[in-house]
């Protein structure tokens, strides 16, 4: 009985996602952004490669990712107020044509002898300005264009094939480094965003928004953006339970940035497996990402969505300190596989996060998560490059796993008397 019971869940996982997939809004989205995720696994092994060329400095590949950082304080505030207020669809369109002329004209500089090393930092700059405003958009758009009972799936799937793009997607920016120059993953790169944009563009939202969410023509939004932007901060107020998740969710990007800055060290001065260990640990990431992306929804449906939440952080926190403690190469490829694993719950909080917030505040609640996210980003850049100069990189990652254990048992606390709060109304002030 059991065992029938598990592949039922499993067969209707796979009929949600043929479902998912057949809602014409969300197929040329995931079309779309599947073409885009193989140029964006390309882009970062790209511009270190190209700037450390042009500087011979590991500092270099810092100040880029700072500038890719700084952009988030500055334009997450404003974005969720006009993707709350403007056809979500143009947004998402629009930003990618924006990251693909700034993409091309690195190319252009280049080929005409006239590129230097701030236009990669200014182009890290942009690049993040289309990230920032993109993502929330289209976090937004797929709760207008897919059901709420289908939402799990279709987070699900995007994940999965961002994880597969962005393995697939390094290796082939790895061979094009490698066999060609950085600036053809620039070509390439700006490309797929065009083609994504042109999915984008063909799409038709099957859910109408609601009428304030499209009334202000464009010449009024900075008259309404302080009312909006008040109106966004007293609807979190309102909704404790969203705050919790949103907090719970934090911890996620945390663990991303900090892993990130530390495994380049840990692998090289700590594991001593050289590039190609580093290599092979950064791919066993993305192949648990996508297994953990393929069974969250079939995993949710048995045990339950609470339980799979906070076992899924716990989880994650146990396989940090695995990788902490790896001592042989293939240990320490198991560990990161489980923390690429574990790390797809995140899409299970997004997904609730989505359900939960209504429909015309979902770009200004996001774009708050967003700010901080950044500012903590800049501060986990900053204190994690001095730490691990001063102190062991396996007793940095043993303490985050520790940090995200205790986190998991707050988190089993709090969303305790937190459930009943998730589909609060809620009543505007006057």
């Amino acid at each position: 009985m059991v065992f029938h019971r598990k592949g039922g869940l499993k067969s209707s996982a796979w009929r949600e996602r043929r479902e998912v997939l057949s809602i014409r809004a969300y197929l040329l989205y995931f079309l779309g952004t599947s073409i885009s995720f193989l140029g964006t696994g390309m882009q970062f092994i790209a511009n270190s490669w190209l700037v450390l060329e042009m500087t011979n400095t590991s500092m270099s590949v810092a100040i880029l990712l700072i500038c890719s950082t700084v952009p988030g304080l500055i334009v997450s505030p404003f974005a969720g107020v006009i993707i709350d207020r403007i056809d979500r669809r143009k947004i998402a369109y629009l930003m990618d044509i924006f990251r693909a002329m700034v993409l091309f004209s690195v190319p252009a500089l280049y080929f005409v002898g006239q590129l230097e090393v701030w236009h990669l930092y200014l182009m890290a700059f942009c690049l993040s300005i289309g990230d920032i405003i993109f993502q929330p958009t289209v976090i937004a758009l797929i709760r207008e264009v897919v059901p709420e009972r289908l939402l799990l799936t279709a987070n699900t799937t995007t994940q999965v094939t961002a994880q597969a793009g962005a393995l697939i997607g390094t290796g082939i920016g790895g061979i094009v480094v490698a066999f060609y120059s950085p600036i053809w993953v620039m070509v390439i790169n700006g490309v797929t965003f065009i083609l994504s944009a042109v999915c984008l563009s063909k799409m038709r939202k099957n859910k109408k928004v609601s009428p304030s969410t499209s009334s202000y023509k464009l010449n009024e939004l900075w008259m309404n953006y302080k009312t909006d932007l008040v109106d966004g901060v007293h609807y979190l107020k309102s909704h404790r339970s969203i705050v919790v998740l949103y907090t719970l969710l934090l911890t996620f990007p945390i663990t991303l940035r900090l892993i990130n800055v530390l495994l380049p060290s840990f692998s090289k001065y700590v594991l001593e497996v050289g590039a190609d260990g580093f290599g092979y640990i950064d791919a066993s990431f993305a192949v648990g990402g996508v297994l953990g992306g393929l069974y969250l929804t079939t995993i949710t449906k048995s045990a339950g969505r609470n339980f799979t939440m906070i076992a899924g952080m716990g989880f994650l926190g146990l396989s940090i300190l695995m990788f902490a403690f790896s001592s042989h190469l293939w240990v320490a490829i198991i560990g990161y596989f489980f923390i690429g694993l574990t790390f797809q719950v995140r899409i299970l909080y997004i997904t609730t996060i989505q359900q939960t917030v209504d429909n015309v505040y979902q770009g200004r609640v996001h774009s708050v998560f967003t700010t901080f996210v950044t500012s903590i980003s800049l501060v986990i850049y900053i204190v994690m490059g001095y730490l691990s100069e001063v102190f062991s990189q396996r007793w940095l990652y043993a303490s985050h796993g520790i940090f995200i254990l205790v986190v998991t048992f707050i988190g089993l606390m709090v969303l305790r008397t937190t459930k009943d709060e998730v589909r609060k109304p809620y009543v505007k002030e006057a």
